[in-house]
């Protein structure tokens, strides 16, 4: 691509950030304009990445862009039950409490992540054997270490992730925790997370509500009930695992959706993926980083629409495309977040930053 077809069409969208990440590869880095200071710490909502340990000790540029960029954590791992909990009450916080170290030293608010989910569940458990009552008090005891060893750290939880299937309906397959206790145990394990820290926001977390309104609906009703029975629940997350195929009006009404009881909301692991038919040899274009920008953007405009107490944050799924999880633990190559494996902005960033304008 010659460098003035670049020039061109960052003029043409205003994309600064689009300049700078294609034209790096097509000229002199020095050649081009300096990206503006602003940076995502100073938006009016927390802006944050899920986060490595290996990462932070390993990567001197990962260390640095998360501490520029991030007013907010999550653990990308290390506060599952598999990596916390080595046997029954044997628990290891080594790697979580590094994550916890870093948001200390550098200001950052952590979003725990998560203390129940169908998969991660490590092998002593799926060999224990017990009755129903004997799951519920191992359930609790579990979150009652948890959380409370995070007590005063962590200002929130993901309490249950993905309990609900695309249909709507409670999950059930390798699900031990509804096996073992049935759907109750969701009301169970945010009363004990409320109870092992009475000031933590408590956040129920669900995959796939910007494209089915059915999922979306199903969530809905999962609150009500909840909600009902007094059950604490403070928000809802909203991973949007997204691609650039989405449109905006889709996106839109599913945050509007998770933000019509008044809960707070939190897109909780965004990332925008432009690769959809899994191709070894794609090709990250400038196409495909304009439709990415879009998305990016929309998705922080219908933030912007919510209420401000409302609104608790973003999350990307990662930090860098260096590190994602499509390339990283799937190896499909693509290009997901708004920060490239060389740590520049991408056409993402500067979309994220023009949604974040007052209308």
């Amino acid at each position: 691509m010659e460098i003035k077809t670049a020039i061109y069409a960052a003029i043409l969208t205003g994309s600064l950030a689009f300049l700078t990440y294609f034209g790096s590869s097509c000229g002199s880095s020095k050649d081009l304009p300096t990206p503006e200071k602003q940076t995502l710490r100073e938006a009016v909502f927390p802006f944050g990445g899920a986060i490595s340990p290996e990462f932070l000790k390993n990567d001197t540029q990962y260390r640095e862009l998360a501490a520029r960029e991030f007013s907010s954590i999550t653990a990308e791992y290390v506060m599952k039950m598999t990596a916390i909990s080595r046997g029954k009450d044997v628990y290891d916080f080594a790697a979580a409490d590094e994550i916890i170290d870093f948001a200390r030293k550098n200001k950052m608010r952590v979003h725990g992540h998560t203390l129940v989910w169908y998969r991660e569940t490590p092998e002593w458990l799926k060999n224990y054997t017990g009755t129903r009552e004997d799951f519920i008090m191992l359930l609790e005891k579990y979150i009652k270490a948890v959380a409370g060893h995070f007590k005063g750290k962590v200002v929130s939880w993901d309490v249950v992730n993905e309990a609900l299937l695309d249909d709507g309906s409670i999950r059930i397959e390798e699900n031990i925790w509804y096996q073992k206790i049935g759907l109750e145990y969701i009301e169970i394990a945010f009363r004990a997370a409320h109870k092992a820290d009475p000031d933590a926001l408590l956040f129920y977390n669900e995959y796939g509500q910007e494209y089915s309104k059915v999922k979306s609906d199903a969530v809905n009703k999962l609150m009500d009930e909840l909600i009902e029975k007094r059950v604490p629940i403070h928000g809802i997350g909203l991973q949007m695992h997204t691609n650039a195929n989405i449109n905006d009006l889709q996106l839109k009404q599913a945050v509007r959706d998770a933000g019509a009881k008044g809960l707070k909301v939190h897109i909780s692991e965004l990332d925008v993926q432009t690769n959809m038919e899994n191709n070894s040899d794609y090709v990250f274009t400038e196409e495909s980083a304009l439709k990415q920008k879009e998305v990016y953007r929309w998705a922080t405009e219908a933030m912007m629409e919510l209420p401000a107490n409302q609104r608790f944050g973003i999350t990307f799924w990662g930090v860098t495309d260096q590190y994602s999880w499509r390339w990283l633990y799937e190896g499909i190559p693509d290009k997901v977040l708004p920060f490239s494996e060389k740590y520049e902005h991408k056409p993402g960033y500067e979309g994220i930053l023009e949604g974040l304008k007052e209308k």
